[in-house]
C-alpha cells in the first residue's frame, strides 16, 4: 500500500518513513502542503499521514484542500489537537515512543474503512495509462477493453509501474517494493515477472508498453 507522509521536519519524516517502510508500506514524503497537493493530484494514494508541522498551511487547511481536490485517500493526522469529524488524530511519535505501532494499526484501519465506503458508494480507485486500466478495488485489469488475468505479484508489478508512469524504476526498487527483498541474490525475479506480464498483455517488440532501459530498469510508456 502506498502512502504519502506530509512532514516539514526532516528528522521526524526520516524516522517515520523508515519505520513505516519496515511495516510494508511504500512511503513518499512531501515537505509542505503545496507539494502534497501536487503529489496527490498525480498519484492515487491509499493513505495520507499529516503531522501538522509545515509552514505554508495548517493541517486542517491542507485537509480542506485535499477534500476539495477530491482526494479519496484515508487521512491520519499526527497532532495534539482534536481532529475534524471523520478523521483520526494521534500524538506525534519520537524515536523512543511506541506510537509507530499505533500509527500502523490506525493506517490500516482507516484505509479499510475508506475502501469499504468507496465501494458502498459505487466508487473504486483506478489507475489508467492510455488503453490500460486497473481497478484496484475489484482487482481487475483491462487492456484495450479486454480483461487480463494476472497473478497477485504480476498485478502488484503492473500497479507499481502505473503509479510511476514514464519514470524509470530500477530492478532494486521494484524488488524492494513488491517482494520486500534486496535485489542482490534475486537477479531474475523482476525480469521473470516483467516477461510474464508482457506476455499476458500481448506486449511485444519492437514497441513495448513496458520498456527495458538497459542497465537501469523498466518504465511504463505513457
Amino acid at each position: 500500500m502506498r502512502i504519502l507522509l506530509v512532514d516539514g521536519d526532516k528528522r521526524s519524516s526520516l524516522f517515520l518513513k523508515e519505520g513505516l517502510s519496515r511495516e510494508g508500506f511504500a512511503v513518499d514524503v512531501a515537505g509542505d502542503a503545496e507539494e502534497a497537493l501536487q503529489m496527490t493530484g498525480n498519484i492515487p494514494y491509499d493513505g495520507l499521514l499529516l503531522n501538522g508541522r509545515f509552514p505554508d498551511r495548517t493541517a486542517y487547511g491542507l485537509l480542506a484542500a485535499l477534500r476539495k481536490q477530491g482526494c479519496p485517500a484515508a487521512i491520519l493526522m499526527l497532532s495534539g489537537q482534536n481532529p475534524p469529524p471523520g478523521n483520526t488524530s494521534l500524538p506525534h511519535p519520537s524515536e523512543s515512543s511506541p506510537r509507530l505501532t499505533d500509527i500502523t494499526a490506525r493506517l490500516y484501519a482507516a484505509m479499510e474503512t475508506s475502501r469499504a465506503l468507496q465501494e458502498s458508494e459505487g466508487h473504486s480507485p483506478q489507475l489508467r495509462s492510455g488503453d490500460l486500466r486497473m481497478d484496484l478495488g475489484a482487482h481487475r485489469v483491462l487492456w484495450r477493453g479486454k480483461e487480463v488475468d494476472l497473478t497477485k505479484k504480476e498485478f502488484e508489478l503492473l500497479e507499481c509501474l502505473l503509479r510511476h508512469p514514464g519514470r524509470v524504476l530500477s530492478q532494486h526498487a521494484i524488488a524492494q517494493e513488491i517482494w520486500n527483498i534486496d535485489f542482490q541474490g534475486h537477479s531474475n525475479i523482476v525480469e521473470t515477472h516483467v516477461k510474464r506480464l508482457r506476455a499476458k498483455l500481448g506486449d511485444r517488440f519492437p514497441v513495448h508498453l513496458i520498456q527495458t532501459i538497459r542497465g537501469v530498469g523498466y518504465r511504463l510508456v505513457v
